[in-house]
Order: structure tokens, then sequence, then C-alpha cells
């Protein structure tokens, strides 16, 4: 993990332990028994965060994850403040006069919690990891938090506009973690997202010794498709595309749109030899799938157990994958190759 994204995640870890504190105080000086449960029940799920960035922080799964945000040296500063002001509220939880103030306390603790850091680390575990990632759960945790806030309306009008402010906030949040890592038109990892995921993956697949596989897929005669029915249809083949990557491939596999009409896909450990026939199957399912408009899928291939020099061994692969996939449309189109280091040359810098 580089040096940036292992402190983007010991703050945010930082974060999530002041407020469990913070809302764990609230619960002891609490008298009314809804409030109690209520604030015990937020500091539980802050302290489940909380495993989870050191769960992060003992993996390689964090690599590279903050090369998609918009400016990753602006964010840790940000993430430092975010963690010295969550301290000083923690700190401030235990002299909180009245229950308004502990809601605007509780806010501000949230507000930090909302860094467009958080959704994006969220966002990008991989299935194929073994860290469960708190994003699912987050929705409810934040609903939680803004219906207290709007149930306790009467203690201060503007208690409940705090409340939606938080909402939206993290539903930005999200979607910022999403675009800035998939394709807006098939929904699938662009290049930048999926280079972050598919290191991750192959960090697992170094540390327990297993087979992965890297496929370049090109769409056939693409442009032609365009030239006679239009970008309309054009992207609609797209989208069809990718749905059929998508039901061939197991949800532990990534999918990525490269660029114009041309795929890339990663292969999470794998049995060696499996690779082509994988190939194989997507080539045929393309196919069936768009006899109408006469699609057909250029495929190159490569699988390989993965060495210690984690980010050129996955530029290796994609350079082989590509490789394999001019062969293919050397030859015919509509077809597969696999990576060949005799005809494709020895060496792959």
């Amino acid at each position: 993990m580089v040096a940036t994204a292992q402190e983007m995640v010991a703050l945010c870890r930082d974060i999530d332990e002041h407020a469990c504190r913070a809302y764990a105080t609230l619960a002891m000086v609490s008298s009314a028994p809804e409030l109690k449960h209520f604030w015990t029940r937020m500091s539980q799920e802050e302290r489940r965060h909380v495993q989870f960035w050191k769960a992060l922080e003992n993996s390689h799964v964090a690599i590279g994850m903050e090369y998609l945000l918009a400016d990753a040296t602006k964010s840790l500063k940000e993430l430092r403040k975010a963690a010295a002001d969550a301290r000083l509220l923690a700190d401030e939880s235990s002299e909180i006069p009245d229950l308004r103030n502990a809601l605007i306390l509780a806010y501000r603790m949230e507000f930090s919690l909302l860094h467009p850091a958080f959704g994006l680390f969220f966002h990008l575990v991989p299935s194929g990891s073994d860290i469960r990632s708190p994003e699912a759960e987050y929705d409810a945790h934040i609903s939680r938090f803004t219906d207290m806030l709007a149930k306790q309306g009467h203690v201060s009008p503007e208690l409940q506009l705090l409340g939606d402010t938080l909402h939206q906030l993290w539903t930005k949040n999200r979607m910022l973690a999403i675009e800035s890592s998939h394709d807006y038109l098939t929904g699938l990892y662009n290049r930048r997202g999926f280079k972050v995921v598919a290191t991750q993956l192959a960090h697992l697949a170094h540390r327990n010794n297993t087979t992965v596989g890297v496929m370049m897929l090109d769409l056939d005669d693409f442009k032609t498709l365009n030239d006679k029915l239009g970008h309309a249809a054009g992207d609609s083949a797209l989208k069809k595309v990718s749905r059929t990557l998508t039901g061939c491939l197991r949800a532990s596999d990534i999918i990525c749109r490269h660029g114009g009409e041309e795929f890339a896909i990663w292969l999470s450990s794998i049995n060696k030899g499996d690779t082509g026939n994988i190939a194989e199957l997507i080539r045929e399912a393309i196919e069936q799938d768009n006899k109408d408009a006469s699609l057909t899928v250029s495929i190159g291939f490569t699988e390989s157990t993965v060495g210690s020099d984690i980010e050129r061994e996955v530029e290796q692969l994609l350079l082989r994958g590509d490789r394999a996939l001019y062969s293919a449309k050397r030859h015919g189109k509509n077809g597969t190759a696999e990576y060949d280091p005799i005809s494709h040359g020895a060496s792959d810098t």
C-alpha cells in the first residue's frame, strides 16, 4: 500500500474510533432509555466500521485508491483536519449539557465521516476480498441518525434540515465513488477503477498463490455498425455486450470498458487452462446474443500466477492479453487467441 493510501485509511479509522467513543459517552450520560439505546447502537455500528479499517490497514486492498480522488493531497489534508476535529468532539461529549447540543455534536461527527474518501474506500473493496465493506449498511446508519434528528425537531427546528443535508452528502459521495471508477454508459469499471481493483486482486492472488486469467476483447467491425445504424445503436450494443459479459462471469471477476469498443476482464482464482474455455464461452454468447446486428468479438487471453512485483505483474498481464488480442484479429476475427511468449516475443517489456 502506498504511503498516501495507508495514511488515509489510518485517518479514517481514527475518525471512526473517535465517533465510537463519543457515542458511547453520550449513551452513558443519557437518562432517557430511547436515547441511551440509540447512542449505544450508533457506537456499536462505528465499532464495526473501525474493524473494517483495521482489516484494510492489514491488507493491500486499498492500494492505489487515492488516485481516484480528484485531489489526493487535498483529501489527505482534509482527513487530517477531520481526525483532529473528531478527537476534540469525542473529548467534549462528556460535557454536553442537553439533547440539542448532543445531536449537533453528533451531526458534526457524522459530517466528518462523510468525506469522499470513505465512500471510495467502501465502494472499491472487491468481492474477491475477505474484507466486508460497510457500504451496504451505511445507508441505514445515516437514515437512523437523520430519523432521530427529525424526531427531535421540537428541540431545535434546524435539526431536520441538518439531517437532510447529511443524507444528500452521503448520496453525492456514493455517486462520486461510482463516477470516478465506472464507465458512465455500461456501468462497468473504467480503466482507472479496473486498474485499482485488479491490483488489489493481484495482491490476493500472490498471497494465496492462485492462478489468474486476463482477457482483452474487441468488438469486430464496430465502426461499421456505428456508421450503418448510428451511435445510439452502437451505445445500445455496448450495453448489451456488457450485460452478456456480466452474465458469463462470477461476482469475483471484474470487467472494464477499456476504451471505445474494447473490454478487459480479470478472472480471479481459476484452475489452469480455464481461461481459454471461458473466452470461448464469452465469444459464443456474444455472437448468439447479437445475431440481429451480426456483431462478434475477438478475444486475447493469458493466465499466470502473480509474482511479488504486483504493479508490474498487472501491467504485463494486460500487455500479454493485448498482444494475444491482436493475434486473434490477424487470424480472421470472431475468435480467441492465447498469449504465446514465442510468437509474441519472449520479452514483455
